[in-house]
């Protein structure tokens, strides 16, 4: 009985501590960009860049992801290049096709504030990029500079994904001198 009492004061201590450290401003390191989980970003539903850091499968374990995965919404165009872990019912022709994919596709984004979540939820469709799968998309969007997104698809399991809004990276174009 003492173990078990024991445990439970140990617990309570560590969810304390682990609370006041993220109540001080953890930093989390994301890419090349620090954002600090504190800090209140300006929430632009019409332009924002989500750098993702944890896919959440249906049915599956919370995988962390490397670098390079994004959603990226900028007026009526959306690009991303997300992986996806699930049971697909559809058969893909290319390898590559399993990822959720888009490159400047347009979209008609529909934008509001949820009052119970204390966040925006941006909501539209898309087309897979190798094939004619739509996707319907919720994001949500948050002043601390967390999102999730949620993609549904008739032919696979429900996916979600964890991120930070950041800083679009900036491509610098090499020219050569003649």
């Amino acid at each position: 009985m003492k173990s078990i009492s024991r445990f439970f004061s140990i617990l309570a201590v560590v969810t304390a501590v682990g609370f006041f450290m993220v109540s001080c401003g953890t930093v989390v390191q994301s890419g090349n960009n620090n954002v600090t989980v504190t800090q209140k970003v300006n929430v632009n539903t019409s332009d924002f860049y989500i750098e993702v850091d944890r896919i959440i499968p249906l049915g599956f374990p919370q995988k962390e992801t490397m670098d390079g995965y994004n959603l990226s919404v900028k007026g009526d165009t959306l690009n991303c290049i997300l992986p996806y872990i699930g049971k697909a019912n559809l058969s893909f022709a290319d390898e590559n096709a399993i990822s959720i994919e888009a490159d400047d596709y347009k979209i008609s984004p529909k934008a509001y504030y949820n009052e119970k979540k204390k966040g925006y939820q941006v909501d539209f469709s898309f087309t897979n990029r190798y094939c004619a799968e739509t996707f319907d998309v919720s994001v949500e969007l948050y002043e601390s500079g967390f999102a999730y997104i949620r993609i549904s698809s008739a032919y696979r399991d429900m996916i979600q994904y964890h991120g930070q809004v950041t800083n679009r990276p900036t491509i610098k174009k090499i020219i050569k001198k003649k």
